[in-house]
C-alpha cells in the first residue's frame, strides 16, 4: 500500500497541486527542483532591466527546499532597487547627492576612465514588472519538467 499526498510546487507565485505517491514525487522533486530553480535563474536574469553595472542581472538567486510533505523553489533578485523596478516601479526624476565628497562613474569604451560630480539628475524611471515576465515563461518550463518527472515516477 502506497502512501499517498500532495507535493505543492510554487515557483514564485506559480502553485502546482499534484497528487501521488508522495515519495517518489519527493526524490523526482530534488532533481526537478533544481532544474526549474536553474532555468528561472537564467529566464528572470534575461528579463531584468539590464543597466551598464548588471548589479540587478547579478543579484537574481534561487532556492531549493523540500519537506515532508511539499516543496518550494524560490526566485528573487536581491538588489535593494529590485522591489522599487518590479513592483509600481515609476520614480519622478530626482537630484542624486554623493555620500561623500563625489559620485563616481565608469565611462564606456576601450580604455576606462572615471567621471566625477558634485551631483546627478536622475531622469526617473517606469515599471518593469520582470517577475511577472518570469513566473509566465517559466509556468511552461516547470509544466513539462513536472509531467516529464511524474512520467517516470
Amino acid at each position: 500500500m502506497s502512501t499517498r499526498g500532495r507535493l505543492i510546487i510554487k515557483v514564485d507565485g506559480l502553485t502546482r497541486w499534484i497528487e501521488t505517491d508522495t515519495q517518489k514525487v519527493r526524490n523526482s522533486f530534488d532533481d526537478i527542483g533544481e532544474s526549474i530553480k536553474e532555468e528561472g535563474i537564467k529566464i528572470m536574469r534575461e528579463e531584468v532591466p539590464h543597466g551598464t553595472t548588471s548589479r540587478l542581472e547579478d543579484s537574481v538567486k534561487g532556492e531549493v527546499t523540500t519537506r515532508k510533505n511539499g516543496g518550494t523553489i524560490k526566485i528573487t533578485a536581491t538588489a535593494p532597487y529590485a522591489e522599487i523596478l518590479d513592483g509600481d516601479g515609476r520614480t519622478e526624476s530626482h537630484d542624486i547627492y554623493p555620500r561623500r565628497k563625489a559620485l563616481r562613474f565608469v565611462t564606456s569604451g576601450e580604455n576606462v576612465e572615471y567621471k566625477f560630480a558634485k551631483h546627478v539628475r536622475h531622469p526617473g524611471s517606469k515599471q518593469t514588472p520582470f517577475t511577472r515576465r518570469t513566473i509566465e515563461r517559466l509556468r511552461e518550463v516547470a509544466s513539462e519538467k513536472v509531467k516529464e518527472a511524474l512520467r517516470s515516477v
